[in-house]
């Protein structure tokens, strides 16, 4: 059985839309995104898991994480397969929420079947997740199994050294000290400096 993305319908389509808007392939679109969710809420009576996978991925697009775990969580609940884990493992992945994109993609990962273009969906998100996370032997596993599928290497668009991946971290480190400063330690400013010349590439120990 063919995914959501894969259905040949308008909400295939518009799951097409949403996934390349969060992975950056396509500029959002607030006029495109708003029709997206007056559909999602048209459909919601008769097709409440489809409506609410829509509302997930558009809140993924406008970075509104809590909107994001609620609708695509309410999908779940209602019906647990491919594509509510699978959607759901993507927008985790794009919110940086790399160790749940993980972990659901794995849920996803057990539900697709043999179908190559699933296996290449997720393949994909496992392999960016253990990048992130720095899980050397998991990633070199997906690795293969994606090139058994695909027979050809993954591409693997990701910095060779380690400081783009650095600062993506701090960004979101940073996000979550904003949200609960309360809850926060003042950090040490030496280690601040240590984060930074990490980040900037800079030789940190002189002969």
């Amino acid at each position: 059985m063919a995914s959501l993305m894969q259905a040949k319908t308008k909400y295939g389509d518009f799951t097409t839309t949403l996934n390349n808007m969060i992975k950056g392939n396509i500029e959002p679109n607030e006029f495109q995104l708003t029709k997206i969710k007056k559909e999602a809420i048209k459909i919601a009576h008769d097709e409440p898991v489809e409506a609410y996978l829509l509302l997930g991925m558009v809140a993924c697009v406008e970075n509104d994480e809590e909107n994001m775990h609620k609708h695509h969580k309410n999908a779940i609940s209602l019906r647990s397969d491919f594509d509510t884990n699978g959607l759901y493992a993507i927008s985790l992945l794009n919110s940086d929420l790399f160790s749940d994109a993980y972990d659901r993609a794995h849920v996803a990962y057990g539900l697709c079947g043999e179908d190559v273009y699933d296996l290449i969906l997720i393949l994909d998100v496992l392999i960016s997740c253990c990048y992130y996370l720095d899980y050397e032997e998991e990633l070199d596993s997906h690795l293969k199994s994606w090139k058994k599928v695909k027979n050809e290497d993954h591409p693997m668009p990701f910095s060779e050294d380690n400081s783009d991946n650095l600062e993506k971290m701090f960004e979101c480190l940073d996000a979550r000290i904003a949200s609960c400063p309360d809850e926060i330690e003042k950090i040490d400013p030496e280690m601040v400096a240590l984060a930074e010349s990490l980040v900037e590439g800079v030789e940190l120990y002189e002969d």
